[in-house]
């Protein structure tokens, strides 16, 4: 469906889609909460003040998290940019980052591992920029940025960025086969703290 403006979704408000489309602004916010399986988002949407979404195998558009908002999101496809800001909680089961995903100051990422398979924790092929926290418990961050299968993704971990990896958590930057390794380009850049707990 298609809203004109804005749909607010709050005080204990629930939105529930499966498998359709949403167009417009939207913003969850003060208890509201939305609950998405399958569903296609093309307009912006805003979660704060202790707005909920839970999302399973959707695609998702301009996301901003913030000031006590939470997205979980499992085997989701991120098409445009997020933004986690300073409040903010992603907690992710499986994703693909397909644009810009930024972890700002006070924001926070949990990447846990995929009860399916440990190589599904988080697919990168645009950039990460995290200068807040990213916690990977037994999960991984997969990073390809190559001439074969596209992909520009990369970490940086910015000054004040602290990653940490709980348990079997990991970093993995697709290295390509063997003889064709020139062609792949998928980077981490840390002037953060990277720990290993």
């Amino acid at each position: 469906f298609s809203v004109s403006s804005l749909l607010l979704v709050t005080n204990g408000g629930v939105l529930q889609i499966t498998n359709d489309t949403l167009a417009g602004n939207l913003i969850i916010d003060h208890g509201g909460m939305f609950s998405g399986l399958g569903e296609t988002l093309s307009g912006p949407l805003t979660i704060q003040n202790g707005g909920v979404m839970n999302t399973v195998n959707g695609s998702l558009a301009t996301i901003i998290v913030t000031n006590g908002g939470v997205l979980n999101a499992s085997g989701d496809k991120l098409d445009a940019p997020v933004t986690v800001a300073n409040g903010g909680l992603l907690n992710e089961l499986y994703l693909n980052v397909n644009d810009l995903l930024t972890v700002a100051h006070g924001g926070v990422l949990n990447v846990e591992d995929s009860p399916v398979d440990y190589a599904l924790s988080l697919y990168v092929s645009a950039p990460i920029y995290n200068m807040g926290t990213i916690n990977l418990t037994n999960g991984m961050i997969d990073i390809y940025n190559n001439d074969y299968s596209g992909g520009a993704g990369g970490l940086v971990n910015q000054p004040g960025g602290s990653i940490k990896l709980w348990g079997n958590g990991s970093l993995f930057s697709a290295l390509g086969t063997s003889g064709s390794q020139e062609y792949y380009f998928g980077f981490v850049i840390n002037q953060g703290t990277i720990t290993q707990m």
